[in-house]
This record gives structure tokens, C-alpha cells and sequence, in this order.
């Protein structure tokens, strides 16, 4: 019997034969050609094992690098990485790694402290698809090790459909698919493809992302506790790989709760109506919760003041979201629901002390809903002037001044109320009554955006500092009054341009280069 030694002749013309075969693959094989080359590589890797085997060299299961396992899960070797990086680990007396990838040897690799590692070049890229790739052991004399458990890899390319984006059926209040909403934490629904992830944004900040189901593709999303504003939302659907689809958008206008801080230390009482707390056009609110003092409502029909119960003898009051709560209760509901010719009254507490909140309102919106009409013009104030934020808390207002109104009615009933975002989310609504020269406000926390107007019994005026409509069933436009720039000491020069936020010309406030405060005057948008 005659013996080949590993490094024979005969072996090594069968090696430099199988490595030509190889090099020389056609780039574009017929189907029966690919077979054939197939058929010729792994008769060329068994009969390698068979000659050139050494039983204790091993490589393991290869693995796509982390950076190239892109998707949902980094254990389902599902990736959409073309070129990707695979790793693995050999046997310590190994120096080289061969890579075979759906039965073809691509390349031989270093081994470094056991471990290899090879990209995918960008001509050679893997197409969509099912793949499978294993790894030999080779050392430097050319001795082979038993081949690896094959590895099974899916390329993923397709780009999923955007998903459908609206707001949720209970969310959609008022006129359906008009954008507008009263739920301050409004749910978004739409389709998808089943079982993909819908990735959810708001003002372009990351919210959260749900699973669509795995048979409709329905998803439903609900929002973190929203400002009174709009909104611009999208969503993004997201495959297993992690192929993202283009975004679908949608704007939100949010017209939710706010709630009324009123002054009671005269021990006076107020009363106000709709047009006092939302201005004009509005179909009027619901008061949600009592917080201080006690609030009655006039009752025609009973010639009488009613009071809106603040709570009841072992639980707090209801705290009222939509106008269906208010009518789920009954006829306790109905004194909760102040339509615009409606008038309320607050009485303020015994020894009550400065401004705090009194009550919570909502506004209605019922499709179809009775609006209040347009004022004539001269029968309530006009808009006031001169306003000026000032005062720095985290580089935003705290304090808001104004002008009283030069035109307008000129009514010695005027009140005025101010309405403002605080960067925390929330909606407050001060009223106070008007002085010859108009009013200011201090220390209301860090001002995002404001609006002003002067209102009588008879109606509201024009808002200053807010969106172009006049007509709050639209909701507020979210704007910067002012930029997040230190409060050092005010040059008006050097004031940013974006200070004003269309609002007027950049200013120290109260005045003068010696101040602390960049600030703006002049009329709003």
C-alpha cells in the first residue's frame, strides 16, 4: 500500500487544482454550472478533511457582529446589513480561518488570541435572502479542522409601508378628523403590516413605540399628558431587521385643560364667563375639578346661584375629562357644563391670601356645537398693547406686563385674562381685573408662550401674543417668547435675533444697558 504524506505531490496538485477551480468560478454561472461548482468545492473540502484533517483543531459556530445583527433581536441572525461582520472563535493552535459562505470558500482570515473576524466586501455583498456560512480551522502548516456548524443568516432589504396615523376614535372629539382634540393625553391610532413595531414621536422627541397586531396590523398608541397647543406627531414603521419606513405626520391641535388662578385676598367675589376664560368663539367648558373657594352657577330657570359641588362627604369631586363623563353623573353634571352664555361666580375661601388656583375648566367641543358669535365691534375692549416678558428662570420669562387697550369699548368691567404655557406642560389661566394702565403678572414660572386679552360679559377683545385665529377652537400655535440665552446683563445689540419670536424689537428690560433681561415689546404676531 503506498502512503501520501499531507504534503505529497498528488496532494498538492489536488490542492492547487480545487483553489484554481476556485479562483476561476464564472462571475454569473448558469444555473447547472452553479451546481457544478457547488458539487466541485465541497467534494474539495471533503477530501481535504479527509487528507489533511487534524482532529483537535476546532472552530465554532460563527456570529454576526454585533454592529452588523441590526432589528428587533440580536440572537435571530436576521440583519439587513449586506456586508456584514462575522466573528468566531478557532482552536488556539490555529492560524487562519476559513470562511465558506452558501458552500463557496470567500477568504482565509488571521487568527488572532483564537478569534477571527471578516466583513462581507461591497462587491461580493450578500443578496436578500437565506444564507449559510461556516468556518474551518487551518494552521500554518496547512492542516485543516473539522468544519463548523453552518450558520444560518436571513438578509432582509424590503422597506415596510408607512404606517396609517390618526387620533383614536374616544380622542377625536368634536368634528372627526378635524385634528382637534380636548384629551390632554390623546391616543393615536392607525394600520401597519401585522407585527411590525410602530415607533411614535411628538415634536420630534422619541415617545414610544407599540407592536401592531399580528393579524390586522391595528396599533394604538396613547400620549404622555399633552399642552394646551398643537402638536406635530409621526409615526415610523419598523420590520424585524430594523428597516425603517418614511414617516407619516400628522398635526394635533390640543385644547386641553387649564386651569384659572384667581386672586381672592378683598374677600371679593368674581364672576366670569366663557369669553372671561377662553376668549372668543369659543362653545364654552366644563369645570373638571373645584380647587379653593366655592363656585356656583347662575340657573335661570330657578332664578338662583347653584354651586357646583367641590366634594362630597367621603370622596373628592369627579374629576371631569370629556363632556360624556359630565353626562354619565347626571344632574350634578349639568351645573359642571357652562355653555358661553352661561355665568359662573367664585367666591374665595375665608382668609384667602394672594393668587391660587380656583378651578379647572375644559372646553366643550361638540361637533355642530353652538359657537359665541363675534362681537360688534366697540361693545368689549380692544388689544391690549406694549406687552413685555421679562425676569429669567432656566433662560425663560417669569414676569408678563402689558398696556391697557387704546381702543375699544374702554369698559370699567374689563378683565383681563392671561393664559400661559409653563415649560412643565401646564396651562394656566390668570384673570385680574383691569387698572388705568393695564396689569402685570410675576413669578408665574417659566413662560414657553402666552396670550392676553381684555373681556367683558358683553364678549372678548383680540388676543395679543397668540396664533392669527381668533377663534380658540383652534388651538394654540406653540411658540418660543423668548430665547434660551443666559440672563446676563442686557445690551439690546446683543440681544438674539430669535428673541422676539415676532413679537417686536429686542429690548433690556425693565430698560436701560445697566439690566439683567433681554426681553421684547410690541404687538404679536
Amino acid at each position: 500500500m503506498m502512503l501520501i504524506s499531507h504534503d505529497s505531490t498528488a496532494l498538492v496538485t489536488v490542492r492547487g487544482w480545487l483553489a484554481g477551480a476556485w479562483a476561476r468560478r464564472p462571475t454569473r454561472p448558469g444555473r447547472s454550472g452553479s451546481r457544478m461548482l457547488s458539487r466541485q468545492l465541497v467534494f474539495g473540502e471533503k477530501l481535504e478533511q479527509r487528507t489533511m484533517l487534524d482532529a483537535g483543531m476546532r472552530a465554532f459556530l460563527p456570529d454576526l457582529a454585533a454592529e452588523s445583527d441590526t432589528g428587533w433581536s440580536n440572537v435571530d441572525n436576521l440583519t439587513s446589513d449586506q456586508t456584514p461582520t462575522l466573528t468566531g472563535r478557532v482552536s488556539s493552535v490555529a492560524s487562519q480561518a476559513r470562511l465558506i459562505i452558501d458552500g463557496r470558500r470567500v477568504a482565509e482570515v488571521p487568527v488572532v488570541n483564537g478569534m477571527w473576524s471578516y466583513t462581507v466586501p461591497a462587491e461580493a455583498a450578500l443578496a436578500a435572502g437565506g444564507h449559510t456560512i461556516a468556518a474551518r480551522a487551518v494552521d500554518a502548516s496547512g492542516k485543516v479542522g473539522q468544519l463548523s456548524q453552518p450558520l444560518a443568516v436571513k438578509i432582509v432589504t424590503t422597506v415596510p409601508n408607512a404606517p396609517t396615523l390618526r387620533l383614536g376614535n374616544d380622542a377625536d372629539t368634536g368634528t372627526k378628523g378635524d385634528g382637534k382634540t380636548t384629551v390632554s393625553a390623546p391616543t393615536f391610532q392607525g394600520r401597519v403590516e401585522p407585527g411590525l413595531w410602530v415607533n411614535v414621536s411628538i415634536a420630534g422627541v422619541a415617545s414610544g413605540r407599540v407592536r401592531s397586531h399580528a393579524t390586522t396590523g391595528a396599533w394604538s398608541f396613547t400620549a404622555p399628558r399633552l399642552a394646551a397647543s398643537v402638536h406635530d406627531v409621526s409615526a415610523v414603521a419598523e420590520n424585524r431587521a430594523g428597516i425603517r419606513s418614511v414617516a407619516t405626520s400628522f398635526r394635533v391641535a390640543v385644547n386641553g385643560e387649564r386651569t384659572v388662578m384667581l386672586d381672592g385676598s378683598g374677600g371679593q367675589t368674581v364672576e366670569l364667563m366663557a369669553s372671561h376664560l377662553l376668549g372668543q368663539g369659543s362653545q364654552g367648558f366644563i369645570v373638571t375639578q373645584v380647587h379653593s373657594g366655592t363656585l356656583q352657577k347662575w340657573v335661570a330657570a330657578a332664578n338662583a346661584w347653584k354651586t357646583i359641588p367641590a366634594q362630597t362627604s367621603t370622596n373628592p369631586a369627579p374629576r371631569f375629562r370629556n363632556l360624556a363623563d359630565v353626562r354619565a353623573i347626571g344632574n350634578v353634571a349639568e351645573l359642571r357644563t357652562i355653555a358661553f352664555t352661561d355665568t359662573v361666580r367664585w367666591i374665595p375661601s375665608a382668609g384667602h391670601v394672594g393668587t391660587a388656583p380656583a378651578f379647572t375648566i375644559l372646553p366643550l367641543d361638540r361637533a355642530g356645537g353652538a359657537v359665541a358669535p363675534p362681537p360688534q365691534p366697540g361693545t368689549v375692549p380692544g388689544k391690549v398693547g406694549a406687552v413685555i416678558i421679562g425676569d429669567c428662570s432656566r433662560d425663560l420669562p417669569t414676569t408678563i406686563t402689558w398696556n391697557a387697550p387704546t381702543d375699544g369699548c374702554g369698559c370699567g368691567s374689563t378683565r383681563y385674562s392671561i393664559e400661559v404655557l409653563l415649560e412643565d406642560g401646564r396651562t394656566l389661566l390668570y384673570n385680574v381685573p383691569s387698572t388705568v394702565n393695564g396689569g402685570s403678572l410675576a413669578g408665574v414660572g417659566a413662560v414657553l408662550s402666552f396670550r392676553i386679552w381684555g373681556a367683558t360679559k358683553r364678549g372678548a377683545g383680540a388676543v395679543q401674543a397668540s396664533s392669527a385665529s381668533s377663534s380658540y377652537a383652534i388651538a394654540l400655535e406653540s411658540f418660543q417668547s423668548t430665547s434660551r440665552s443666559s440672563c446676563n446683563t442686557c445690551n439690546p445689540s446683543s440681544c438674539p435675533p430669535d428673541i422676539c419670536s415676532g413679537y417686536g424689537t429686542p429690548v433690556c428690560c425693565p430698560s436701560g444697558s445697566g439690566s439683567t433681561t433681554c426681553c421684547t415689546t410690541g404687538g404679536g404676531r
